[in-house]
């Protein structure tokens, strides 16, 4: 979907070893709090998105894993569709069984979104911050984090707080 590079030898591509554990715990818990703890799906997370769907009759939550936002962005478009769920369902469930949990987390901090066209962490870092990725502090992993949900609407709502201060 996006013009990302995974290859580890690209000059953009940041390994695990160089994200801070503060902004790798960071994101975790904003984005899938059970993630160590599951293969790929959080039930809970689904069946509270279903329920909110049925309610308000549309996609108004996402409830999706790392695995599964990694296999969107690597594969599938942002349509919200019951397809595109099941498609992206399959896919998560494929990547569990081929990466190792850190390995999935070291593909997802190099395709996210934490922006406007601002895919990686490398590029975060250099973008928000100027630095290099493991000179992350911790309140700027959390703000980092905090972009995640949806980059396009939170960076307008965060970039001024955090500037401030």
């Amino acid at each position: 979907m996006y013009q990302v590079n995974l290859c580890p030898t690209d000059a953009n591509y940041t390994p695990i070893r160089e994200i801070p554990a503060w902004v790798k715990m960071a994101v975790v818990v904003s984005e899938d709090g059970s993630f160590y703890d599951h293969n790929g799906f959080d039930i809970y997370e689904l069946k509270q998105s279903l329920k909110k769907d049925w309610e308000t009759g549309q996609f108004a939550r996402g409830g999706s894993t790392i695995t599964q936002q990694l296999a969107k962005n690597l594969y599938l478009t942002k349509e919200k569709s019951i397809f595109r769920k099941i498609r992206e369902a399959i896919i998560a469930s494929q990547i569990e069984d081929i990466l190792t949990k850190e390995e999935i987390l070291e593909k997802y901090f190099n395709v996210v979104e934490f922006g406007p066209n601002i895919f990686g962490i490398k590029a975060a870092a250099q973008y928000y911050f100027k630095k290099k990725v493991s000179q992350l502090s911790i309140a700027e992993g959390a703000w980092l984090a905090i972009l995640l949900p949806n980059p396009q609407i939170n960076l307008q709502l965060n970039r001024q707080n955090f500037r401030s201060r």
